[in-house]
């Protein structure tokens, strides 16, 4: 059985695939100050790699680009087996819910709309992996 407690004390590594380098520097100081160890790609060329290279706990995907295809980096996660059990997070516009419904059809865990309050970022994130690993434990 999984501790919940225990895993979410731990430093978690977030790899984050966001375009907008003011969006890539707000999350980056946010969750390290709470605690999160941070890695980044600013488009999905390299996001295979580098996050099965950095040994990421959780995905944040942005959405919103043209240039990144979200949905297709997302299904190519799945297919990976050495990335396919990371809880993938996609970042939406809020109202997006077609979009939404794509994500989790691709394989999405969860998702969180932007534009999101910088210091609750973590909180959200850490309510909604505490979530996931509760849902997993009871299956």
């Amino acid at each position: 059985m999984i501790d919940t407690e225990s895993a979410m004390s731990e430093s978690l590594r977030i790899f984050v695939v966001e375009t907008e380098p003011r969006i890539r520097k707000i999350v980056d100081r946010n969750l390290k100050l709470d605690g999160f160890e941070v890695f980044f790609a600013e488009d999905d060329s390299p996001g295979l790699e580098q996050a099965a290279g950095c040994a990421a706990d959780l995905v944040l995907l942005d959405c919103q680009s043209g240039r990144l295809n979200c949905i297709e980096l997302l299904r190519k996660i799945r297919e990976d087996k050495n990335l396919r059990e990371i809880p993938v997070f996609v970042l939406t516009e809020q109202g997006d819910d077609d979009l939404i419904r794509r994500a989790f059809a691709a394989g999405a865990d969860d998702y969180i709309c932007k534009p999101f309050p910088p210091r609750q970022l973590a909180n959200t994130i850490r309510r909604k992996l505490e979530g996931l690993l509760t849902r997993k434990i009871h299956r």
